[in-house]
């Protein structure tokens, strides 16, 4: 499915404590079809083109090859998740013992290794 709307990118963010960045895009007023479409891409793994102009037909056309190859990305890998994961229980428990997410990441990651490697020693 494909939405075209043309907007304002209001705001950019950093995620905190990844690269991820969050893009506030207020766009202008647009039919309740439209509106409908868009409604119904929450939460999907969605590719994005931002641009300027309208995008030439050529750049569509690149960009649809794009997303077919990251499509196969549509769920974070394993280690992504056990990173996010780490990140939440530090930010809810762990600030006040660690002040950077990366030092108690490096740490709680090196504890998973050593558990994994005593059950290879036995």
């Amino acid at each position: 499915m494909k939405v075209k709307v043309f907007g304002d990118l209001d705001s950019i963010n950093n995620k905190r404590g990844t690269n991820e960045l969050v893009l506030k895009f207020i766009t202008q007023e647009i039919s309740d079809e439209d509106a409908g479409l868009v409604m119904g891409l929450r939460n999907k793994y969605l590719c994005l083109l931002l641009s300027t102009s309208d995008a030439t037909e050529e750049d569509v056309a690149e960009l649809e090859e794009d997303f077919k190859v990251v499509n196969r990305l549509d769920k974070k890998t394993p280690s992504q998740r056990l990173r996010a994961v780490l990140w939440h229980q530090w930010d809810k428990r762990q600030k006040q013992r660690y002040p950077d997410f990366e030092s108690y990441y490096a740490r709680k990651m090196e504890n998973i290794i050593n558990t994994e490697s005593e059950l290879i020693d036995g």
